[in-house]
């Protein structure tokens, strides 16, 4: 990385976090016992059927059945949808963005029937979307 860019290690919105690290076992490691403490201190269990891994494309076997080992998550490829969002690799393609597309559509349609003032329209878009 760049050495003048700030360095992210987590992203977290409500119950939703991201947590970067290089991969290697101390790194694992402290990742895994940040996740034991927060179990400890909370009473909250972090539910390990949810959690995956994001890999490079070029990380070895061994290393990546390693982290599955040590963590107990499974591993998930580009692109995926984060707080309904598509996370891509590359160039956007319109497909990754079909699902987010037909979402909206479905509540414009809804809300075609409904004689709304175009301030109301604006609110109600405004909340949803």
């Amino acid at each position: 990385m760049p050495p003048n860019i700030p360095r992210i290690n987590h992203l977290a919105y409500a119950d939703d976090i991201v947590m970067f690290c290089s991969g290697g076992s101390t790194s694992i490691k402290l990742v895994m016992n940040v996740i034991d403490n927060y179990e400890r201190s909370s009473g909250q269990l972090v539910n390990r059927d949810k959690n995956y891994l994001l890999i490079a494309p070029n990380t070895a076997a061994t290393r990546i059945n390693r982290i599955r080992k040590c963590t107990g998550f499974m591993d998930k490829n580009f692109p995926f949808t984060y707080l309904g969002c598509p996370l891509y690799v590359g160039r956007k393609k319109i497909d990754f963005f079909d699902n987010m597309i037909s979402k909206i559509v479905k509540r414009l349609n809804g809300w075609q029937g409904k004689m709304l003032s175009h301030g109301g329209k604006a609110t109600l878009i405004k909340s949803v979307l």
